[in-house]
């Protein structure tokens, strides 16, 4: 007898170029706390991930300098972990002795990647064409200008109904390194208007991203990006939102806007 769960896979990016990577799991009733390690010789980040009850939680990050201490290392470092209160305090020990401790309590939900009804699907048995294709990368928005669909390369397709033309934008959609959700999460339509809401990431910031487009004249172009900042080291802080509109950037058009040209404006 085969017992059949639904089960859900995540997906996160990380810079492998960085050093080694190591996952430490720590189970703590009906919870788990998992640790990704980035280790670059005498430089440790950690990103902490929580999950309960189906559910999967990015706590943050958390950058260890070890350069004054590197030589005098003995054994590799260790991680206690202490969960109470609903606060999640990770220690780190050096040659048996505290050397930092974070305290992680902001839980950011991650949506999952893809569903699966059975593992035989997860494993590549019986899977029809239909399950191959990644539907949470697959969305489809229209009104009377537009008609809008993301593939699940995440490329961005937009087409003119009255026009008749295409315009395409293979890395609108792309996120930043080292970030735990660079995810679509809507397409907006109003009008001769559009606006792509994601997620990102910098080194300080998770950031919300609204990027909104007009139908022109001549094509379609950049008419506005707003985005929303939670600090990830003191998250609640409250922080303005940064805007930007055409006298910032001037006139861009669709496929020219990408996550460069994005993390340059936001630094203006």
């Amino acid at each position: 007898m085969r017992l059949h769960h639904n089960f859900k896979t995540f997906s996160t990016q990380y810079d492998l170029d960085l050093g080694e990577v190591n996952l430490h799991r720590f189970d703590d009733k009906n919870s788990q706390i998992y640790i990704v390690e980035l280790k670059d010789y005498d430089y440790i980040t950690y990103n902490v991930y929580f999950v309960e009850n189906n559910q999967v939680y990015y706590l943050g990050t958390k950058d260890i300098d070890l350069s004054k201490q590197f030589k005098n290392i003995k054994n590799s470092p260790k991680i206690n972990i202490n969960n109470t209160k609903n606060i999640i305090s990770i220690n780190l020990k050096i040659n048996e002795k505290y050397f930092s401790k974070s305290d992680f309590k902001t839980k950011s939900l991650l949506k999952p990647l893809r569903e699966y009804s059975k593992i035989e699907d997860y494993l590549g048995e019986n899977i029809s064409n239909e399950d191959l294709v990644d539907k949470s990368l697959i969305t489809s928005n229209e009104n009377q200008h537009f008609s809008i669909t993301v593939d699940k390369n995440k490329v961005v397709t937009v087409n003119l109904k009255k026009e008749k033309t295409k315009y395409i934008n293979s890395n609108i959609l792309e996120g930043n390194m080292n970030c735990p959700d660079t995810s679509l999460d809507e397409i907006i339509l109003k009008n001769n208007y559009f606006t792509i809401q994601k997620y990102n990431c910098n080194d300080k910031f998770f950031l919300k991203e609204y990027i909104t487009f007009k139908q022109g004249a001549n094509g379609i172009f950049l008419y506005k990006y707003g985005v929303e900042q939670t600090d990830k080291y003191n998250p609640d802080k409250i922080l303005p939102i940064k805007n930007y509109g055409v006298n910032d950037f001037g006139i861009i058009q669709f496929k020219y806007v990408d996550k460069e040209f994005l993390r340059n404006l936001l630094t203006k």
